[in-house]
């Protein structure tokens, strides 16, 4: 209900600012024809009012198209923020079946006459789930974006050193550090790509949270696609655009470099913290 009352009021917004200027057009063209009127000053005096009334509307139409894309973006990073939560769940399931497996793998070891560790043992433990870092947005994010890439086989690297508290919002945290590992994994997945791998780095320096994520692209791609792929919107994150506008808002920047030789690129987003 409450949808449906924005949605009329901004087209009723919209409709106003039409029928104001469609005013403000007539009366102009009446009185460039009729500019002997007695009436002239008066009338100019209206134009001027309803051209600041028209100004008016103009300004309270982008104040309301400003406000409805603030909630779509707060409604997506809720919906994010869900999906990370039970996939998070499930990774913690997966990371306990795997514990219990390489545990009932070391009593096997301990009991075996061999010097040498078995290569898919060591192998295992390596891919074994782990915790990050102290903080718990950026290590749950983490955590179950590893689950998916251990899932989808992609290989990963992970190097994070950040502090339990970070001074800047969890949205931001959340939607950049969540949508440019989205769009590494959507890169190694929808160009068929022989070796994938996603590199994230995660650290701060000076007072910044540096964010860098490196993935494989195929050589005959040269520029980093603005739009999504995908069929369902809500699946490849929030989008380059809210990455930057983040960077923008805390002061910080965003940056892609392509690596021809390597058919690599690696995108960069720095976000200043909070009074540091």
């Amino acid at each position: 209900m409450s949808y449906i009352i924005k949605l009329f009021h901004q087209r009723s917004l919209n409709v106003y600012f039409i029928f104001v200027n469609l005013i403000i057009f007539t009366i102009t063209i009446l009185l460039r024809f009729h500019s002997d009127t007695p009436y002239k000053t008066m009338i100019t005096l209206m134009l001027v009012a309803l051209e600041c009334f028209s100004f008016f509307l103009l300004i309270k139409i982008f104040q309301d198209l400003k406000k409805q894309t603030e909630e779509e973006i707060k409604r997506e990073t809720l919906y994010q923020q869900k999906k990370i939560q039970d996939e998070h769940l499930l990774a913690m399931m997966q990371a306990d079946q795997d514990i219990e497996k390489l545990s009932k793998q070391l009593e096997i070891l301990k009991n075996s006459s061999s010097d040498t560790i078995d290569p898919q043992f060591k192998e295992e433990m390596d891919n074994l789930f782990i915790s990050y870092c102290p903080n718990k947005i950026v290590d749950a994010i983490l955590y179950h974006k590893s689950f998916l890439m251990k899932k989808n086989h992609i290989r990963y690297l992970v190097k994070a050193s950040v502090k339990e508290d970070l001074v800047l919002e969890d949205f931001a945290i959340l939607s950049v550090l969540n949508n440019l590992i989205d769009n590494a994994m959507e890169a190694c997945t929808a160009h068929n790509i022989s070796k994938p791998y996603v590199d994230v780095s995660i650290h701060t320096q000076a007072n910044y949270l540096i964010i860098q994520v490196k993935n494989p692209i195929s050589p005959e791609m040269t520029d980093l696609p603005k739009k999504s792929t995908k069929k369902d919107r809500r699946e490849h994150g929030l989008g380059l655009g809210i990455i930057e506008q983040q960077c923008k808002k805390h002061h910080g920047s965003f940056t892609v470099e392509i690596n021809e030789k390597e058919h690599a690129i690696t995108c960069t987003a720095t976000l200043r913290l909070e009074n540091e």
